[in-house]
């Protein structure tokens, strides 16, 4: 008997030690300055935007990427817009040059 409650007690170790890790990690290149991740989940759709806060080269170049990207797998081009503030607006994939402080 005692056996038998040692082995189901060491099987029973061995499984709750070996889970993995709860915590999901988002691995983007490049890694994102700051990621808000909420709940729900994110459908693009033909009304989907891609907003940039400036006219910039590099964000341009970025978000033409990632709207021929989604075309590719989807069908769908989401149109790329320049607006400064992205608090008012839904649906849509932001990309912001930021200052840099150092």
């Amino acid at each position: 008997m005692n056996k038998i409650f040692y082995l189901i007690l060491i099987v029973f170790l061995f499984t709750t030690c070996n889970q993995k890790s709860k915590i999901q990690v988002i691995e983007i290149i490049p890694q994102p300055v700051h990621l808000v991740k909420d709940a729900g989940s994110f459908r693009f759709d033909k009304n989907t935007k891609i907003y940039i806060n400036k006219e910039d080269e590099t964000l341009r170049k970025t978000a033409g990427f990632l709207q021929e990207s989604i075309y590719r797998a989807t069908g769908i081009k989401p149109g790329i817009e320049v607006v400064n503030d992205f608090k008012e607006k839904s649906n849509y994939v932001a990309f912001e040059l930021l200052a840099d402080s150092s």
